[in-house]
């Protein structure tokens, strides 16, 4: 029992219930001792990205919002209100997806310098990820 309470990082603290009240540290708390996985740090990741809660448990048939699609409308959502243009250094939480744009959505025009292309502006005149696309938009203006 002490080797898991040690691994998990607690503490182990006995009070006996007599009239004295004695009590005893057995095992003391002990930071960033618990093991992370891999598996765990990429959840941990991806759940600190998200800014909505759009995705309803149990969806089927309907696409999720990732942390990826969100940094992706965010940009496109600045982007927009910058008229078009815009540089990643000023929304760097974004720039990994701005920069590997796999909806399509930027074209690059200079270091750092991107655009939006026509698949971009349909995406943000269309009506999918509409909560999504509002959120931005309300955040950015």
């Amino acid at each position: 029992m002490l080797d898991i309470l040690k691994r998990l990082g607690f503490g182990l603290i006995t009070v006996a219930d007599t009239e004295t009240g004695i009590t005893e540290l057995v095992l003391e708390a002990e930071e960033n001792k618990v093991r992370s996985s891999p598996k765990k740090k990429s959840l941990e990741k991806e759940l600190r990205g998200r800014n909505c809660d759009i995705n309803v448990g149990g969806s089927k048939g309907r696409k999720l919002v990732t942390a990826y699609l969100e940094h992706s409308i965010k940009a496109l959502c600045y982007g927009e209100k910058q008229g078009g243009e815009f540089k990643t250094r000023n929304i760097s939480d974004c720039s990994s997806a701005v920069r590997s744009n796999y909806y399509g959505w930027f074209e690059r025009i200079g270091r750092g310098e991107y655009r939006i292309t026509e698949k971009g502006f349909a995406f943000l005149s269309g009506d999918e990820f509409t909560e999504v696309l509002e959120y931005y938009k309300k955040c950015l203006s």
